[in-house]
């Protein structure tokens, strides 16, 4: 994967002049140009499960290609086999590459398209189920949205198996589906940086997440733990792929939206929550990460 600087990319006015959907239900739009090979969705007696794949498929993206997904109500992996694909999520743009696999997180937008090549080969899968959001949390696959795998056998293998269950007749294996969902998820989650990287970074990203109101400057960091600032910078880079203060304010917006989500908070109350003095700061902060303002987000999400 590759972070894509050119602002051209991706730049194009995709609504053109119609209204952006509004309300809080998962929408999308597209300029269709790719070939399926398979595409298989779960019968809706799968919805029972706490964990299941809602939808499996395999395909090539074409010249031209482009996806915008809205509030979308899933998790979405999908693994780049051959070529490239161009994706834009969480305000910032990536090129994938063979082995790249990106993880998608329920509710937030994203954007892809064919890459320079021309083509893109692709396995995709999607998950939903009730024990989904507690399980990306505990599994640290909730902090991540990319992972490379040099070994991608495990994931194809998954992903046939799942394909096969979703081709039978008949009654259909609720706990099969179940299980294979959460041995996946248990085979990212070992590969998840977050998960493998050293106790003291482990500790600073702990004390950042706990301290969203202070600022977390690396000179703080490096008194508070004993570590030099380029030592905790070289940290976050290597194993985190981000910089201190992008893992601060992805934490503090974060927060940000749980506090005017789950919690009623204005969004000048969460700005204050997370230590922002200058609402004005927090709104412009906001709208880099997630793409739109408090309140535009906000409208989007209340019941209409």
């Amino acid at each position: 994967m590759k972070i894509i600087s050119d602002p051209a990319v991706l730049s194009e006015d995709f609504w053109g002049k119609r209204e952006r959907p509004s309300g809080t239900g998962y929408t999308s739009r597209s300029v269709s140009h790719v070939k399926y090979y398979a595409y298989l969705t779960a019968s809706s007696l799968y919805r029972k499960n706490l964990l299941y794949c809602d939808v499996v498929s395999r395909y090539r993206l074409l010249p031209r290609h482009r996806f915008w997904l809205i509030r979308p109500d899933f998790l979405s992996l999908r693994l780049c086999l051959d070529g490239s694909e161009l994706v834009h999520y969480d305000g910032k743009k990536y090129r994938m590459e063979p082995g790249d696999l990106m993880i998608f997180r329920p509710f937030h937008d994203y954007e892809y398209a064919t890459g320079e090549e021309g083509f893109c080969e692709k396995l995709s899968l999607t998950m939903k189920g009730t024990a989904l959001p507690e399980i990306l949390q505990n599994s640290g696959l909730s902090k991540i949205f990319y992972l490379k795998l040099n070994d991608v056998s495990f994931f194809a293998s998954a992903h046939a198996q799942l394909e096969a269950l979703l081709r039978t007749e008949g009654l259909p294996d609720l706990e099969r589906c179940a299980g294979l969902c959460m041995e996946l998820l248990q085979a990212l989650s070992r590969r998840a940086p977050e998960m493998n990287c050293p106790q003291k970074l482990l500790e600073i990203r702990q004390y950042i997440e706990q301290h969203t109101l202070k600022e977390a400057s690396l000179e703080k960091l490096s008194a508070e733990f004993g570590l030099s600032a380029s030592g905790i910078s070289h940290l976050f880079r290597k194993h985190l792929n981000c910089s201190v203060r992008e893992y601060a304010i992805r934490s503090r917006m974060e927060r940000a939206r749980v506090l005017m989500l789950e919690q009623g908070f204005s969004c000048k109350e969460a700005a204050s929550e997370i230590g922002y003095s200058n609402q004005f700061n927090f709104s412009s902060e906001f709208k880099k990460y997630y793409g739109k303002s408090p309140r535009d987000f906000m409208r989007e999400v209340e019941p209409e």
